[in-house]
């Protein structure tokens, strides 16, 4: 293959002028994107950092000149894809205007870590091509030893000659760049590398050397041959050692540079400038005037084209690289970045058109013409099918140098360096996203265990300042216990007045608690007498008459209670004023019993006659009650008081029974109506005596002989209201003498009862229950033979 070096050297190196715009991709090296760190509207000077940085194999970009920003966005970018990718716009001032430079005068007072640094913030990069961070180059790590730094000027891919024009017009230059390298790798020689074609860079190198006197340098001549200027091949031409598979060359001890990047490293020590531009050769027989022009990186390629000439007639394709490892570019408006060391512009039948890609017919021409002895054939198949993993690992697909050999010599065409590349993204791409992934998981679990951390140390303070309360606590119980220790018997005295006041407290709410269930209880039995008062008022005229009669004798015998307490008396006569006071009393019952009986004689109804008849006696029990207090008060002889009460009961018992005689005859013929009205007279006769003989007695009231007493007053009532109804159906005779006897037991029960209640409330329950059921059993006899001749 013909090399078509000559025409581009034929002129001598220049400088293009400020183009309308600068465009700068944010990628333009080997690793992850720049960040941009101004904004839109933003101006910039000549040198300054536009975007930084983000990762150790990264490189900044700086403005190639001063003006403003215009846009940051996606732009058309020289890539094979064709596709767009974030840049910034600027728009140049024309002032060219620097920003503060901070050169060194003595590289020797750095260390290398220095030097690195000032390398890394220049923005440098490999410009043979791969554009990989130079910084990184130069820190091969402390397990490997590096003794050999190889400048690669075999530029041997047809139609570049930007490294050989360096070399030959900028020899200082580069030696002085060798110096600061050798410098910062701590080497021991250095080997320039140049092809044979090169004489006037052989020249110019070897003058540079000779004045700066530094032995340590040589120049080492290789054949032209393609692709000698591959790096492993460099390397196993010079040293004779071959870079192992997937390899790196500082492996063998050896770190190999560009001639353009070794400049670049000089002027970022020696006058502190950034990479902002490179030498592009601007050739093919489409260009005009072909040369090598040192060019702003964001230049579009028109505007180089323009420097040098313009376009030819007959221009087919533009070719960014070299014609066996460059690509197509489908417009020239794209911008030159780092990497970009040849524009060329070919006409017809001049770069073979690889033409429509046909399947592989498995020649295995590829496989001849390889420099790195790898089968590009499988290669091409694992690629394509995307089984990146064994095109790795199995057939060493990193081993390739991209140097085109195989798709040149291919009869179907196929473009398998693309392949390659593809592969090769992906696979960096999927390495880029795992090495996140795990630095991710390391972050999460470094924050897991910070903040188990922090929880265990905020337990253990915790547990310290509690410990240190409760010391602090204890220490000033101590000194008040010691200080004062009347203070624990204040303390107990006080509990004790606490406890009385509460049990005190307490007392009172129960007392108070009796009182009022007592009290609800009175007022309970008031609301029912109430309520049976007024029933009893709803009466006819003569029951209203008939009260008041009993009223007026109650008040009749009250006046004579209270004449006998206005009068001094002895015990003596006090107990003739009782005796005389119950006496009154009876005849005032007996009195109310013989209206009663007049009433029932005299047609009314037996119901009211039985309410009437309830009325009186609880008029008469009330004047008795009244008297009896007075008259015991004043006795000194209760037993002579007793005996006055049994006379009255006595003479009112006899006039009651008269009473009953005159109402027997005024019954008629009647035996049922007589027998029932007999019974009811002896039933109220009995119950006068038994209120006259509690009230009378000075012996406290027992409370079961007051409910016995209660129940009975209710049977009463009930039976008398079942009589007056039944007093309206016609009955036998069989029947009145049943109802009579019942109401005779009854009767006899109250008899009983009375006797039973006139002992002192010392008597033994037992004993007096024992003589309730003699009365009981007396009773029952009496009814039985009372029922014969009842019957007979």
């Amino acid at each position: 293959m013909p090399t078509q070096k000559d025409m581009s050297v034929a002129e001598p190196l220049s400088v293009a002028s400020l183009p309308e715009q600068l465009i700068l991709p944010l990628q333009q090296h080997i690793g992850q994107n720049a960040d941009p760190i101004v904004s839109r509207g933003d101006r910039v000077l000549k040198g300054q950092m536009v975007a930084k940085a983000p990762a150790y194999v990264s490189a900044p970009i700086h403005a190639p000149t001063s003006g403003t920003i215009r846009e940051i966005g996606p732009m058309p970018v020289p890539h094979p894809s064709g596709l767009t990718a974030p840049c910034l716009v600027i728009e140049p001032d024309g002032k060219d205007e620097w920003i503060e430079l901070k050169p060194v005068a003595d590289y020797t007072q750095l260390d290398p870590i220095s030097l690195r640094n000032r390398i890394r913030e220049a923005g440098i990069v490999g410009l043979g091509g791969a554009a990989f961070p130079s910084a990184v180059k130069l820190n091969p790590g402390p397990s490997r030893k590096i003794h050999t730094l190889v400048i690669n000027g075999a530029e041997c891919e047809p139609y570049i000659t930007c490294d050989q024009t360096l070399m030959s017009e900028r020899a200082d230059q580069v030696v002085q760049g060798i110096q600061i390298a050798m410098h910062a790798l701590g080497v021991e020689r250095c080997w320039i590398a140049i092809e044979d074609s090169m004489p006037t860079a052989h020249e110019g190198l070897s003058q540079a050397i000779a004045q700066c006197g530094d032995t340590k340098i040589e120049i080492k001549v290789v054949p032209t041959i393609y692709p000698t200027g591959g790096e492993k091949q460099l390397l196993k031409v010079l040293t004779g050692q071959e870079v192992p598979s997937n390899g790196l060359p500082s492996e063998i001890g050896v770190v190999c540079h560009n001639p353009g990047t070794i400049v670049a490293m000089y002027r970022a020590i020696a006058f502190g400038e950034p990479l902002i531009s490179r030498i592009v050769t601007i050739t093919g027989q489409g260009i005009a005037s072909p040369r090598n022009i040192e060019a702003l990186f964001g230049t579009p390629i028109a505007h180089l084209v323009a420097e040098a000439g313009g376009y030819q007639k007959g221009v087919e394709r533009l070719i960014m690289g070299g014609p066996m490892m460059g690509f197509a570019l489908h417009t020239d408006e794209l911008p030159i970045v780092k990497a970009t060391n040849c524009i060329l512009a070919g006409q017809a039948g001049e770069i073979a058109d690889p033409g429509h890609a046909d399947p592989c017919i498995r020649c295995g021409a590829c496989a001849d013409a390889c420099p790195a002895d790898l089968l590009p054939q499988q290669l091409y198949w694992y690629s394509k099918s995307r089984e990146f993993e064994r095109a790795q690992d199995e057939y060493n697909l990193f081993d390739c140098i991209e140097c085109g050999c195989c798709s040149y010599v291919c009869p179907s065409h196929i473009p398998l360096v693309q392949y390659y590349r593809f592969a090769k993204t992906e696979i960096r791409n999927a390495e880029v996203e795992k090495r996140k992934a795990e630095h991710a998981k390391e972050r999460h679990d470094f924050r897991l265990e910070r903040l188990e951390r922090e929880q265990q140390e905020k337990a253990e303070a915790m547990r310290r300042k509690k410990e240190e309360i409760a010391r602090k606590k204890a220490d000033a119980n101590k000194a008040a216990s010691s200080d004062k220790p009347e203070q624990d018997a204040i303390a107990a005295a006080v509990a004790r007045s606490e406890a009385r006041k509460a049990e005190k407290a307490k007392q009172r709410a129960g007392t108070r608690t009796d009182n009022n269930a007592a009290n609800d209880a009175k007022q309970a039995a008031i609301a029912a007498a109430k309520a049976r008062a007024k029933a009893n008022t709803e009466g006819s005229d003569s029951a209203k008459s008939q009260a008041e009669a009993a009223k007026q004798a109650a008040i009749e015998a009250a006046k004579k209670r209270a004449q006998q307490q206005a009068q001094p008396s002895a015990s003596d006569k006090s107990a003739d004023d009782a005796r005389k006071s119950a006496i009154e009393a009876a005849k005032a019952r007996a009195q109310a019993k013989q209206s009663a009986n007049q009433r029932d004689s005299a047609g009314a109804s037996n119901k009211q006659n039985a309410i009437e008849a309830a009325k009186q006696r609880a008029l008469a029990k009330q004047s008795s009650a009244q008297e009896a207090p007075e008259g015991e008060s004043k006795a000194t002889d209760p037993k002579q008081a007793a005996i006055a009460a049994a006379k009255a009961r006595a003479l009112a018992k006899q006039q009651g029974e008269a009473a009953n005689t005159a109402a027997e005859s005024q019954a008629g013929d009647d035996p049922k109506k007589a027998a029932i009205e007999a019974a009811k007279k002896r039933a109220l006769e009995k119950q006068s005596k038994a209120s006259e003989t509690d009230t009378n007695e000075e012996k406290p009231v027992d409370p079961k002989k007051a409910a016995i007493e209660a129940a009975k007053q209710r049977a009463l009532a009930k039976q008398s209201g079942s009589n007056t109804a039944s007093d309206d159906a016609p009955a036998n005779s069989k029947q009145a003498a049943i109802e009579a006897a019942k109401t005779r037991a009854l009767a006899k029960q109250q008899d009983n009862g009375d006797e039973a209640s006139e002992p002192s409330s010392a008597t033994d329950p037992k004993q007096a229950a024992i003589e309730a059921a003699k009365q009981r059993a007396l009773a029952r006899a009496r009814d039985k033979s009372q029922q014969g001749s009842d019957d007979s």
